[in-house]
């Protein structure tokens, strides 16, 4: 089988996008990237578009099964798309995994809510995520932003926050990230950003 990235970020258009977002999501808002890694050994299932909604789901296999660390992940998607809307919903449930390292007995679970929607040359969008994982508190976090498309030329502005997710008997970590900057875009997949 071939890598494939998880469903929970398996959408290669949404995540280009995310990818020319300012101040990459994956770092405040997507639990430090454990909901977004490319895992090996995939079997998934991508359901015909329905009048602009489509379901996916995922099982990736036990690489590093040992006599005490069995790690394998489910995890599953839906996502509407129409005209001007894009909306999405997203969880994944690690099994014997710290991240992405196997680590006997724990287990964690993630779960994304998503949505944009162009007004003319502007387009608007936000994320709230919950990452719940082994004597940890859930962390919680969201971003909002906006981007203004003028030609090839595209302003941007975000506001991400995460809170908690640290081990239950420490302070909590809590962060904030404010971004501002300019994107140029030469082609469809080829930008460049300042931030």
């Amino acid at each position: 089988m071939t890598q494939y990235t998880s469903v929970a970020n398996a959408d290669f258009e949404t995540r280009m996008e995310t990818l020319k977002q300012l101040a990459d999501i994956t770092g405040v808002t997507l639990n430090q990237g454990n909901f977004s890694r490319r895992e090996p050994n995939s079997l998934q299932y991508w359901s015909p578009d329905w009048s602009g909604l489509t379901f996916r789901a995922n099982y990736s296999v036990n690489e590093g099964k040992t006599a005490t660390v069995n790690p394998y992940l489910y995890s599953a998607s839906v996502t509407y798309r129409k005209g001007s809307l894009y909306a999405s919903y997203a969880w994944e449930k690690h099994f014997d995994q710290s991240g992405a390292t196997p680590t006997a007995g724990v287990d964690e679970e993630g779960n994304i809510v998503s949505a944009s929607y162009v007004l003319g040359a502007v387009k608007l969008f936000g994320q709230y995520g919950e990452y719940k994982k082994t004597n940890t508190n859930t962390q919680k976090s969201y971003l909002a932003g906006a981007q203004w498309t003028i030609g090839r030329h595209v302003l941007l502005a975000t506001y991400q926050n995460s809170k908690d997710g640290g081990v239950t008997t420490a302070e909590q970590p809590s962060c904030d990230l404010i971004g501002v900057g300019y994107r140029y875009d030469f082609s469809r997949r080829t930008s460049l950003v300042a931030e």
